[in-house]
């Protein structure tokens, strides 16, 4: 069923909001609300800091005086890294009409600011032009699966795997730095494909791969449930969750089987737990 988009213009006071991410400075987030509409996505607690009340996936307000305050910021403020974006994906599809990411990174060219891409769209390529002069820039993509199947019911509005991993490829073929985010890494989901994703990833020479853990505390478990069953994992995964304990001895087990596998691929590879 196609999701109507309710879309809004907000003036925001703030571009670069400090950031309580290790290692990151700044988030950048050019949009509240994110037509991806992932069903596992932490992010839709934003909702409440604009009395939303739509389902997460069907609204999104547009930041559009961000690049004029970010203009501004950027004289003020102490360099450091900025994460764009934290809370929303700043290549959804609404950034091909308003293109605030977009005029963001052409400002952020002409600094000492580090950016960092968080992203599971195409449409970053579209401004490579952009990102090839940027010398110490970072661009992710962030990959659970790549079963079209699975990602399609995850990740409904999103761009498909094979598209983000061919993204990716450009990137690193034009010397970007380039990452891949697993993240939820969604238990035993996620392990299908993973021997696949990792061939993937050693042979388009990705810089490094980060991977964190399912995050359930904000209002998500509804839609996850839901798609879960429908793909026959729910089950499985809810053991998991069912306790610390669990949860614990799950991932301990897939940091030590990422390890392994990261290494046999010549991968460097973090963790996020």
């Amino acid at each position: 069923m196609k999701v109507i988009l309710e879309v809004r213009w907000i003036k925001t006071k703030t571009a670069l909001v400090k950031s309580r991410i290790y290692d990151i400075d700044y988030a950048l987030n050019p949009y509240v609300g994110c037509q991806h509409g992932c069903v596992y996505c932490y992010a839709r607690f934003m909702s409440k800091y604009v009395r939303e009340k739509r389902d997460w996936g069907s609204y999104v307000y547009v930041k559009i005086n961000l690049p004029r305050i970010l203009a501004s910021e950027v004289k003020k403020k102490k360099p450091g890294t900025v994460l764009i974006s934290s809370v929303t994906d700043p290549y959804q599809p609404i950034e091909k009409k308003y293109e605030i990411t977009r005029r963001a990174l052409e400002i952020l060219s002409k600094t000492m600011f580090k950016p960092i891409i968080m992203t599971k769209s195409d449409l970053a390529l579209r401004d490579i032009d952009i990102i090839k002069k940027i010398s110490d820039i970072e661009v992710g993509y962030s990959i659970s699966t790549i079963i079209p199947m699975f990602s399609e019911i995850l990740e409904p509005s999103t761009s498909p795997p094979e598209k983000r991993i061919k993204a990716l490829e450009t990137f690193s073929r034009n010397k970007v730095s380039t990452f891949v985010f697993i993240a939820p890494f969604i238990p035993y989901l996620s392990e299908e494909s993973i021997d696949v994703l990792f061939d993937m990833l050693s042979q388009i020479k990705i810089d490094r791969v980060v991977v964190d853990t399912l995050n359930i505390r904000y209002g998500n478990i509804q839609d996850l449930v839901k798609s879960l069953n429908k793909l026959g994992f729910w089950e499985k995964v809810r053991e998991v969750l069912a306790s610390e304990n669990l949860f614990f001895n799950y991932y301990s087990y897939i940091k030590n089987q990422l390890i392994a596998k990261a290494v046999r691929k010549g991968l460097r590879i973090y963790f996020l737990f």
